[in-house]
């Protein structure tokens, strides 16, 4: 017997907790049942059952969940792989090291990252850039696919720009006075999806990889909202808790309890460490993200369930969305009703608003979409267009208010993009792609980077990104990502400033 101590987060916790247990076996039984600190969630995370039963193992880093989890069909098989490509890539270095430092012509190089820190390697004349990442990777801990190498001599940078991994060093720059190169780490392009099945899944969209894989809710997850900068991201469940995640080790740090009020639509303020949260009991809540704690509610603000919110935090003002087909404008500060205005006989679905142009679009449970001018004063807004194509909800709008594109998402199984006219002008707002794809399910969600000409939706099925190239033509199928077990529900890009 084994005994063993693991130390990690709990899930409604930001304290350590710590296990004792004792095993018969790799996985035998759990013997002693827990310490008499124990603070566990107890109903998260029963106290008799296997250790890898336990829903706060899903919050550890992942090397201890590697040791302590219960493989599942052919985990053993993957977990032995990666063992084998660590342990090549670790050969391979040593291997390489041995090498350079045999070789009588070897040379040595200052090799700089972007923030001043240096390292010098001695290597071989003949060393490929791959081989240098390779040494890099393991000496730096960042991951081989993140790094790029950009040689330099003393005249400055050499080359076009970053190296291919079968590329040599040129000799220009070996034979120089001061040789060295400047290593860049580039992050992947990156999405978060949320799920029915309660997973919050990490996605690098340029190659399809699953970066990371959440769990800790109860229920779905019905919407989310994501700190590109510090990678934080905020999620709101079935299950009326409202939970931050780190992204940068896949681990819940926080959870705020929201009881009867499940977040249908979520917004925050990430400098001023503040959320605001709509539900089915028809509800606005503002949360203090460093509390946990609910600081004021708006009850009753629709007559039905609230579906979308976009916030102006710098005013306090929230436009709000309910499927009693109104929307309306509120006062945060004031806790006031500023004006209603009837979007549709049906549902509000979705809202996306640019508040500098003071331009708003409402997609309906109808199918419609209406595009709102939105008053500086207390006035009703005007409605000055409406989309009209997609035939059942639309799920998802973006906005590119400068360039007066719209991306639209709907259950009928379509994306569709949409020219607005200009401010002064006469003319209409026109449909100018539709896009269909050949496996036919509901888009329940959408996210668009616009720098990159890209969007990502959620489906009944996969998750799937676009290129927006070809789309007027309606010849191109959506790359798809699979890996959680129900459909996506909500989807958040991450912008290309932000890397």
């Amino acid at each position: 017997q084994a005994e063993v101590f693991v130390a990690g987060r709990a899930l409604d916790y930001e304290r350590l907790t710590i296990l004792k247990a004792s095993f018969k076996g790799e996985y035998g039984d759990l013997v002693k049942k827990r310490s008499s600190s124990q603070i566990f969630d107890e109903e998260a995370a029963p106290v008799v059952g296997y250790i890898w039963s336990f829903h706060f193992l899903d919050c550890l880093p992942l090397p201890w969940r590697r040791r302590f989890e219960r493989p599942s069909s052919g985990s053993k098989g993957v977990a032995r792989a990666e063992e084998m490509r660590e342990r090549t890539v670790n050969e391979r270095c040593l291997q390489l090291e041995q090498r350079w430092g045999n070789d009588k012509d070897a040379v040595e190089i200052t090799v700089v990252n972007m923030v001043g820190d240096q390292r010098c390697l001695r290597i071989s004349r003949d060393a490929t850039a791959g081989e240098i990442k390779d040494r890099l990777a393991a000496l730096a801990g960042i991951p081989r696919p993140e790094l790029a190498l950009v040689c330099a001599g003393a005249a400055g940078a050499i080359g076009d720009g970053p190296l291919d991994d079968e590329d040599r060093l040129p000799s220009e720059a070996l034979d120089g006075p001061a040789p060295h190169a400047t290593m860049v780490r580039t992050r992947p392009r990156r999405a978060l999806s949320g799920s029915h099945d309660g997973s919050l899944g990490l996605w690098d969209i340029s190659t399809g990889e699953r970066l990371g894989m959440m769990r800790g809710h109860g229920d779905a997850i019905l919407s989310l909202e994501v700190d590109w900068s510090t990678r934080r991201a905020l999620t709101g469940s079935h299950d009326c808790r409202i939970k931050m995640w780190d992204l940068d080790h896949c681990i819940c740090v926080g959870t705020m309890m929201s009881p009867g009020h499940p977040a249908f639509c979520i917004a925050a303020d990430w400098s001023a460490r503040r959320a605001i949260s709509g539900s089915w009991d028809r509800s606005l809540q503002l949360w203090d993200l460093d509390s946990g704690l609910s600081v004021s509610k708006l009850d009753a603000v629709h007559g039905g369930n609230v579906l979308c919110i976009a916030m102006h935090w710098p005013a306090l003002r929230a436009l709000s969305g309910a499927q009693d087909g109104m929307l309306r404008m509120w006062d945060l500060e004031e806790l006031a009703l500023l004006w209603t205005v009837q979007s549709t006989v049906r549902g509000v679905s979705s809202l996306v608003v640019d508040w500098a142009l003071s331009l708003a679009l409402a997609g309906t449970t109808s199918g419609e979409i209406s595009v709102w001018k939105l008053p500086t004063t207390a006035e009703a807004p005007e409605r000055i267009a409406v989309l009209e194509g997609h035939e059942q909800v639309v799920s998802g709008l973006a906005l590119d208010a400068e360039g007066r594109q719209v991306v639209s998402a709907s259950w009928d199984g379509t994306l569709r993009r949409w020219e607005l006219p200009a401010p002064e002008s006469s003319g209409k707002a026109s449909c100018t792609a539709v896009l269909n794809h050949e496996w036919g399910d509901a888009q329940t969600c959408l996210a668009v980077d616009w720098s990159m000409h890209c969007a990502v939706s959620g489906s009944t099925k996969a998750l799937r990104i676009w290129a927006f190239e070809g789309w007027e033509e309606d010849t191109q199928q959506p790359h798809m990502l699979g890996g959680h077990e129900d459909g996506i529900a909500c989807v958040a890009i991450e912008p290309q400033d932000a890397r």
